[in-house]
């Protein structure tokens, strides 16, 4: 072997070494990193195809969206996942530059261009959709058929979660703030509201369980929130361009390919079994 050749082999080990040592921070909270860990035992993120999973709710299919986009870019790195929280504790992470981006998608109205570069809307207007959920024994709260009849309960949301806390104050619902998803369910198991906003699961009966605390929604109402959901890069953090391009060109393809749609399609997200309900507002 010539040392010409030898040097060729040591820059492109040298190379690909590099490469496969670049990592890409990603915030997530508990549920969306177990089930990602889950989900990924048996078969790369990468290699997904089949998107109807007991783990695919929606921030984890939207990681694995961000997978493979990256992955279709060729933008070879590791995932590293930084648990946090909530949403928001991510969203501050993002804007420090202390990880790369959030796992979930935003919505546009938290996205400071300052701060942010925005990918083309991975949920669009109108998409996302969300059942109004309640306990079984509320039989009253489940006998509900129009906007009028709903008035006349409470929910409960997180002020937070300023999209749904906005949506339900436009609905004239009396709402009572709630400082976590935790204890927006125990309020509901203790009777002190009568139900919350949530996405369809991809449950047979679309019910959602959380904290031992099961909730099954409304049958044939449903809400539309308003608003388009976008992945951001931090412009503070690590190779923010190089990511953002690659993330980007990914989005795309994806888009193009159907990927996408149908990844929130099979995982539930998008519900075909509620698409002829009633949406009250």
């Amino acid at each position: 072997m010539t040392r010409v050749t030898c040097l060729m082999l040591f820059i492109v080990f040298f190379c690909n070494t590099k490469a496969s040592a670049r990592e890409t921070i990603i915030a997530t909270n508990n549920l969306i990193y177990d089930s990602f860990v889950q989900w990924t035992k048996l078969k790369p993120c990468e290699q997904i195809s089949n998107f109807n999973s007991p783990y695919a709710n929606r921030g984890t299919v939207e990681l694995i969206i961000i997978c493979q986009a990256l992955d279709v870019a060729g933008y070879k790195t590791q995932l590293k996942l930084q648990k946090y929280p909530n949403y928001e504790r991510a969203l501050v992470q993002a804007k420090s530059g202390k990880v790369h981006l959030s796992a979930e998608t935003l919505w546009e109205e938290d996205i400071e261009d300052e701060y942010f570069y925005k990918t083309p809307a991975i949920i669009q207007n109108g998409e996302f959709e969300k059942g109004i959920y309640t306990l079984a024994k509320n039989v009253d709260v489940l006998a509900v058929k129009s906007l009028a009849e709903l008035q006349a309960f409470s929910a409960v949301m997180p002020k937070i979660w300023k999209t749904d806390w906005q949506t339900l104050q436009a609905m004239t619902i009396k709402t009572s703030s709630a400082p976590n998803k935790v204890n927006m369910f125990r309020m509901i198991e203790a009777q002190r509201v009568d139900f919350t906003l949530l996405e369809f699961s991809h449950a047979q009966d679309m019910s959602n369980e959380f904290v031992g605390i099961r909730l099954i929604p409304i049958p044939y109402l449903k809400v539309g929130l308003q608003g388009a959901r976008y992945f951001v890069v931090s412009k503070q953090s690590t190779d923010a361009k190089a990511l953002y391009a690659a993330l980007n060109r990914g989005v795309l393809h994806l888009r193009t390919t159907g990927v996408i749609t149908k990844a929130l399609t099979q995982s539930g997200f998008i519900n075909e079994r509620v698409r002829n309900w009633q949406k009250i507002f």
